[in-house]
């Protein structure tokens, strides 16, 4: 039987438009079959570290695995979100990636950029 509410959260590296040509690290979530939202997780990220095939960063140094332990962290706060989200008020809500930053945002103990990680 398939299920009706789908989740899920892939990391993604792309280059940015601006003039340094840097690239940065996005969170795409879909959710409930609406089209995907990205959040930026860390911007000037180096794309050698970036392992493109995992989505996901080499392992090769305690800063990556960090960074790596993270985005997983991350992606757990974020199906959390998520659970506690569908219930508001006693009534059921339905979640879309649209409304999923609303959720996400307006949590008191919101703490999406990696200021930690941003260098």
């Amino acid at each position: 039987m398939r299920s009706e509410n789908t989740f899920g959260v892939r990391y993604a590296i792309r280059q940015n438009k601006n003039k340094r040509k840097d690239y940065s690290v996005f969170a795409r979530i879909a959710c409930n079959n609406s089209p995907e939202r990205e959040l930026t997780i860390k911007g000037s990220f180096p794309p050698e570290d970036w392992d493109e095939g995992k989505g996901w960063p080499h392992l090769r140094t305690k800063e990556l695995r960090e960074f790596a332990t993270h985005l997983e962290k991350l992606k757990s706060r974020l199906t959390a979100i998520l659970q506690e989200s569908k219930y508001l008020d006693g009534r059921y809500k339905i979640v879309t990636s649209a409304n999923f930053s609303f959720f996400l945002y307006s949590r008191p103990d919101n703490q999406v950029t990696t200021s930690s990680h941003d260098q």
